[in-house]
Order: C-alpha cells, then structure tokens, then sequence
C-alpha cells in the first residue's frame, strides 16, 4: 500500500465527513411580511393561519409582536401545527407569557420533513391568565387569520424556519456525485475523466427520467446517490489497494470541470429568468417537475408546452433536488455545467498542459459564437447544438469499443429527449454515420454497421416512450408536435399544400425579411470561415485526408436535409406567424452548425505537424476569443433594470396567495396583455401552489378598454365561475362600469385577488386581499 494513496484516500474521508457537517442551514418564509397593522388575542379564543407550505424541512415557527405593552401577568400561549388536510396535529409547543418580551415570539421543535405543497394551519391560544390579550401583527393585504373561525381578512404576521442543504453541501455534493461517478467508471473502463463526465451527466437525466416516468423522480436521486456512494467506495478501494496512482485520478478535465463550475456559482448568484419562452416552458417545466416529483406531462399540472421532451428539466432538477429549495441560479449553473461536460470530452491527457489551456477558454466562449446569450438565457437550442457536436465527437474520434457504443446510445437518446428537433438530428447523425461507415468499411453487413443500427433503434424507442407517456397521461392537447406533423402530411387534405405554397411565396418575395430572422451576425461568419480555413490547412498535411473530406461532404449534406426538415416543420408544426418571418430560425440552424463546427475544431487541434501545434492553437484561441461575441458575458448588467422590474410584486404575491390557497384551487389571471408576458409570469411565480386540470394552468383572456370590444358580463361570468379565485392585473377604470356588477363588496382594484361566489343571481367577486405587480403592455 503505497504512502501517496493512503493520505489521498484519508483526505477523501475526511473530505466527506466535513461536507456531512456543514450539511444543514436555516432560513425563513413568511407567511405575511411588512405586517404593520395588528390584531389582539384574548384568553379563550383560539386564532388560526392556513399556510400553503413549499419547504421540505420545518424546524420553527417565529411570531411577531406588535410593539405596544402586552398585558400579560401569567398564563401560557400555545402554539399547533396542524395539517389540514389529514387534521393531524405535527406539532404543539407552549410557551410563558412571561417571554413575551422583543418584537417576536419563537418556537422550535424537531424538524419536520414532508412533502412541497402542504396544507398547513397554525393554531394559537392562551392559557391561564383570563385577562391576558397579546396584540400581534397582521398584513390587512393578506387573508387565512381567523379568531373562533371568524375571517379577519388580514394575515398573520409571523415566518416559518426552514432547514435546507448549506451552499457548501450543495456546492460539494452535486459536483462531488458528477466526480464520484465520472472517476469511478474511468476506471473501470480505463477511460479518462473527460470521457466519461458527459456519459455521467446524461446517464443522471435518464435515471431520472425513468422514475418521473414511474411517477416519483425523487427515487431516481435516491439511487444516484447509492451509485455515487459505490463508486466513492470503488475510489477508496482502488487507492487502498494500489490498483491505482492518485495521479491516474486527478486530470486537466476535471480541473477544468471544477473550475467552470465554481465561475458559474459566482457569475450567477442572483440571477434569476427574464425571457418569455423561460417563464412559459423551460423554466417552468424544472419547477413543476421539482415539486409535483413527475414529469410535468401530468393531470393538473401548471405546464404549457408538455410535450416539449425533459432531458434539461431533469439535470436541472437533480440541482434542485441537492439544494431541497427551488432556486433560479441553479437552473443556469446546471443548464451551463451540463453543457460544459459534453464540451470537455476534447481535453485529452494526451496533449500539453499549455494546449490544454487554450482549448478550455476555446469550450469557455464556444457556445457564444452562435448564441450571444448563452451565459445569460436557458434556452434549449444552444445546448441542443453541443449535445450534437458531443455525438459526433465520440463517434468520428473514437474507436467503436463497448463504452463508446454505450456513450453514443446515451447521447442520441439524450438529443432525443432534449428537444423535437433533435429527433432531426439525431437521425441525420445515424444516416451520416451508416454511410461513413460503409465506405469506411467498403462492404455491407459489418459490425460496426449493425452497432449504428442498433444506436437508432434505442434512441427511436427512447423517444416512442415519451410519445406513449404523453399520451397516456395527457390526453387533448393544443399544442402540435411532430407525429401531429406526420399525420397531417399523412392525411392528405389542401391545407399542408396551401400554407407551404404560401410560405413559399412569402419567403421568396420577403427574402430580406427572412435574411434578417436569420440574424447571422459578420463575426459568426468570419469566425466559421477562419476555422475552416485552419482545419483544410491540418487536414491537408495529413496522408489520409481523403477521411476527413469524406466526412465534411457528408455533413454540409446533412445540412441541407436539416434545413429541408426545418421548413417541412414550420409549414406543418408552426404557427403561421412564425413561419412568415422565420422566427427563430437562427437558432434552429445553429444547433446543426455549431455541431459541425465544433467538430472542425477538433479536427484542428488533434491533426497537423507537431511543430506547427502551439501557432495552431494560439491562433484558433485567439480567432474565437476575438470573434466571438463575448458582450454576452456581460449582458446581464445590461438586463438589471428589466429583472428588478420583472421581479416587483411577484415574490409578494405568490406569499400572499400562500396565506389562503387550497392547493387544488383554480386561479383566474385578468390582464389586459397582448403578448401574455404577464400571464406568463405570473404561472411560474404561482407554480406550484395552484394547480388545476388543463394545461394552462392558469387562464387567460384579453379585453379591449374599446367600448365595442369589451367582453360579454355573460362570457366574463361563464369563465370565471369555473375558478376558485380571481387575480385582477392591469385593470383600467374605464372598465368598472362594464363589470361592476361582479363586485360583492368593495370595488375593483388592480392587483386585487377575489373569491369566487356562484349565487343564484349569477356570479360574484368578494375581495380577499391585494398584492400589485409589474405589468407588461
């Protein structure tokens, strides 16, 4: 047993045992902040708070205290926690009326563990004294406080303690599970760590997406985390046993990894999503999956798009689940990470640490040539691009052994389940390959041959699955995907001819409109055409270029099928609007060109003359260092007056519907916003502490202040009376004397939430509390 393993495998011990004690740290969620208004219980009456709980771990209960004399001489106020739904009391503590001093009253009990989305109620009341009264402090804005079952319209004024992973813990573990596993199978496989991460990294989203299929992804960490324990002890047990040297663990690849990651905790503290296509789908998806423990294609989720695969959601929820807290900045740290693993499988023990080096800031601003935000957004497509340039590495740098077979059929899976244009391209990648490979081969039948095969075939079952999912646990959807594609075609019928001769026609007479979808900025350009320039240079001096020319006709083939595809789903897929001015195409395109690339890049630092390497590299460093857009890194400063805007009213409101809400009440959204920018935001705030069946989970519906255009009180009643309680956002006065007469009490305000009454003389809106937010025009 050598001296150098022992003490490594000593510092991992104790590693580990450091991270188990920082573990746990606290924090508080309100049920009624900025309480300046206040409310006095008396000896004898009991007051209640309904609390919709989020957390998953209670461990405390803080009361505040009006800051008045409490008329308190002996006596006890007793505090219950009590589940609503099952009437189970969790909890009952008591305290002196004697330390009732200060501005708050704390409880502390042993911590709780449940699951998100609990109906909670808090019961207070005095003992003893028959003269004691305690005045506390209540938001007259929130509602859930009753005295001996009595609205009082108001919110108590107290926070909840709440246990969560530290940032330590968080930090450690999630990248620690990544290393755990990465190092373990590289040496079970006698791989580097830069081959097997971004295996490890899709094979986490494909156990989870198995047991989100089965209905509790929560399952898929458990066993993540009983694999990652195997592969630590694998580690030790190798060290211990000098099966291996602490230098065949250690490598650039994982620096690199460790380093990326610590720059993407740092660069996105407080970030938080500010897209529209973020709050309706990407964003949302993840925060519905973390707390429902289901894929988000299921009955009463708050979901748009379900039939968008989950592949990102998933990695993104494995974050998630480390922290136990749903938080904004993991869904880019993962988004990020994710695709920072799939990038590194370039770095090779086998070149120079300088070389090395270069090519880590090559992969740092890679993303940014076709995608300026990609630091900044967690759009799906530019992560789609690497995950194909990460496919096409493996298979065209690799030799097709057992563990290459095994990373290629997780990688065409996961392109698959990442987004419906990877199916695209996951099938233009096999096609590409299948011909490679017979004229590599010069004959039919091989091996090889059957291996591509049997990739497609896994990856087409892998995506039949979340077909088959979806439509078992959907059932009417709006929104189309591409087996709707299909059966359009299929079914013959004018209207596919119609809009393609349409589309035609309008692009061919917009060409300059389209142009400008495009948006290919001159730096994307110039930056493809200088690598592919380099990359002719080293192919060229090498003896059997006649591969790599092979290979690159092959792929500028491809393209040709993709763009064909795309247009067959814009004419078929599509809204009309979007087809008319190429909207987002650019993103469509450069998934396929940044794949290809990526490849090229590849190509240029593993071929050419030894003695021409390091001007190489210095020069394509430096081609994409100065051509790439690297303002992106830097948006967000630039974004900080939108997110503050996006971020007003929002956090408020979702904490005032918790102080009342049911958790399978049905919200109405009443804003007048074109663009539903607002609606938007407001189902992901809200998400999940309503949910409904539909897959909007929370309606929408425009109304004109024109006086001709105004809607129905008759349509208005009809679609209201269906909900448990109405948010009203943007709501012009013009508009009163058209709904008045809805109002049971008070008047309409905006930012006002109501409940819904269904009475004999039709329906009626009763004011329950107000919460303003941000509203977009």
């Amino acid at each position: 047993m050598k001296k150098g393993n022992v003490i490594a495998g000593i510092i991992l011990i104790l590693v580990l045992v450091g991270i188990l004690a920082v573990k746990d740290t606290e924090s508080t969620a309100y049920i009624a902040s900025n309480a300046n208004d206040e409310i006095i219980l008396h000896t004898g009456e009991v007051l209640s708070q309904s609390w919709l709980s989020e957390q998953k771990k209670i461990g405390g209960f803080v009361l505040q205290l009006a800051n008045v004399p409490q008329t308190v001489e002996s006596g006890s106020i007793k505090m219950e926690l009590k589940d609503r739904e099952s009437g189970e009391i969790l909890v009952s503590e008591e305290r002196v009326l004697a330390e009732l001093q200060g501005s708050s009253l704390s409880f502390r009990f042993p911590v709780i563990k449940m699951k998100p989305v609990r109906e909670l109620e808090v019961l207070l009341e005095l003992n003893g004294d028959p003269n004691a009264e305690v005045v506390l402090k209540v938001n007259n804005d929130y509602s859930g406080c009753k005295i001996n079952g009595e609205d009082k319209d108001c919110g108590l004024g107290s926070e909840f303690i709440y246990v969560k992973n530290s940032a330590v813990f968080v930090v450690m573990v999630s990248l620690g599970i990544i290393f755990a596993l990465a190092i373990s199978l590289s040496l079970l496989t006698k791989h580097e760590f830069a081959d097997t991460s971004g295996v490890i990294a899709i094979g986490i989203c494909l156990v989870l997406y198995i047991c989100a299929m089965a209905g509790n992804a929560s399952v898929g960490i458990y066993l993540i985390e009983g694999l990652a324990a195997c592969g630590l002890i694998y580690i030790l047990y190798c060290l211990f046993t000098n099966r291996c040297q602490v230098k065949n663990i250690l490598s650039f690849g994982m620096a690199a990894v460790g380093i990326f990651f610590l720059f993407t905790i740092v660069y996105n503290y407080g970030t938080i999503i500010t897209e529209s296509d973020e709050f309706s789908h990407w964003a949302l998806a993840t925060k519905d999956l973390f707390y429902s423990d289901k894929l988000y294609s299921h009955e009463g989720t708050t979901v748009m798009f379900t039939r968008y695969p989950p592949l990102m959601s998933l990695f993104q929820y494995y974050f998630m689940s480390v922290n136990q807290l749903f938080s904004d900045k993991f869904l880019f740290i993962a988004y990020q990470l994710f695709g920072f693993l799939l990038l590194s499988v370039i770095l090779r023990k086998r070149d120079g640490i300088k070389k090395k080096v270069v090519l880590s800031g090559v992969l740092f601003l890679f993303p940014l040539l076709f995608n300026t935000n990609y630091y900044n957004k967690i759009m799906i497509d530019g992560f789609l691009g690497i995950l194909f340039a990460y496919v096409l590495y493996c298979f065209f740098f690799e030799e097709m052994d057992l563990f290459n077979l095994v990373r290629l059929i997780f990688g065409m899976s996961a392109l698959v389940l990442t987004k419906e244009m990877g199916v695209v391209l996951a099938g233009l990648a096999g096609m590409v390959f299948l011909i490679y490979t017979v004229w590599e081969q010069r004959k039919l039948g091989t091996r090889k041959e059957w291996q591509i095969i049997l990739t497609g075939i896994i990856a087409l079952a892998v995506f039949g699955s979340w077909q088959i999912y979806c439509q078992m646990h959907i059932g009417n959807v709006t929104e189309k995907g591409m087996a709707d594609a299909i059966q359009m075609i299929s079914g013959g019928g004018h209207d596919v001819e119609d809009k393609l001769s349409f589309f035609l026609q309008t692009v061919l007479s917009n060409i300059n409109s389209v142009w400008n979808g495009i948006k290919i900025g001159p730096f994307s350009v110039l930056t493809i055409l200088v690598i592919f320039l380099f990359a002719a240079y080293s192919i060229k001096k090498r003896t059997d270029r006649k591969k790599e020319w092979v290979i690159m006709e092959l792929l500028i083939t491809g393209s040709v099928v993709y763009f064909l595809c795309i247009v067959f789903l814009y004419v078929t897929v599509f809204p009309i609007q979007d087809a008319l001015t190429a909207a987002s195409l650019d993103r469509y395109l450069f998934s396929y060109v940044s794949g290809i690339v990526f490849l090229i890049v590849a190509y240029i630092a593993a071929y050419g003359r030894k003695e021409t390497e390091y001007i190489r590299i210095g020069i394509l460093g430096l081609a994409v260092l100065f051509l790439a857009p690297t303002s992106g890194l830097f948006a967000m400063n630039q974004y900080e007056e939108k997110r503050q805007s996006i971020l007003w009213g929002y956090d408020k409101i979702e904490e005032n519907f918790q102080s009342f809400l049911n958790k399978d009440d049905a919200i109405f959204f009443w804003c007048d916003d074109s663009q539903k920018l607002s609606h938007y935001i407001f189902q992901y705030y809200m998400c999940p502490i309503h949910a409904q069946s539909g897959n909007t989970g929370c309606s929408f519906t425009y109304h004109e202040a024109d006086e001709e255009k105004v809607s129905d009180i008759s349509e208005i009643e009809n679609i209201i009376g269906k909900y448990d309680y109405v948010y009203l956002a943007n709501y012009s006065k013009k508009q009163e004397k058209y709904y008045g007469s809805l109002i049971g009490k008070g008047v309409l305000l905006d930012g006002g939430i109501y409940r819904v009454e269904n009475t004999q003389n039709g329906v009626k809106l009763v004011l329950q509390g107000y919460s303003p937010i941000q509203r977009f025009y």
